[in-house]
């Protein structure tokens, strides 16, 4: 018991030391880089077979923790696979996948739950396919400031 008791301080000052170090990274944050598109319902990314539109985002600018947003797939056949929050100047994902959900409109999907886990530049990457194309990865880059 006693060291049951020894192992479970052990992990939990390792825990305490991880939420710490988390807190100093973003108290320490400084912006974004420039070049970063300006979030707003229209920001797009495409590649030669696909174009994926944010139309809604709830909050309206990215925060910190759990954000919802609706994008929209052209061609409408596509079909948004999952998604994936990451941060690339830390290597880390925000730790929850997203649920993705198509809506009644053609080639709309709800991505709820993206999680940014803190301040600075991410990439919301969304993987789509449709009819006679592999499986592809777009990504968004926005900054979360708040």
């Amino acid at each position: 018991m006693r060291c049951a008791m020894i192992w479970l301080l052990i992990g939990a000052c390792a825990c305490a030391g991880d939420a710490g170090e988390q807190a100093q990274l973003d108290d320490d944050f400084k912006g974004c880089p420039a070049g970063l598109p300006e979030f707003m319902p229209g920001l797009e990314v495409d590649n030669a077979r696909h174009k994926i539109t944010l139309v809604a985002a709830q909050p309206t600018e990215p925060e910190r923790y759990e954000n919802d947003w609706v994008v929209e797939l052209s061609p409408p056949e596509a079909v948004l696979l999952r998604g994936q929050t990451f941060m690339p100047i830390h290597g880390h994902d925000g730790r929850v996948e997203p649920a993705v959900e198509p809506l009644s409109s053609p080639g709309q999907f709800a991505l709820e739950r993206l999680n940014f886990t803190m301040r600075g530049p991410w990439e919301v990457r969304l993987w789509v396919s449709s009819a006679g194309a592999t499986e592809q990865l777009l990504v968004l880059n926005v900054c979360v400031a708040k």
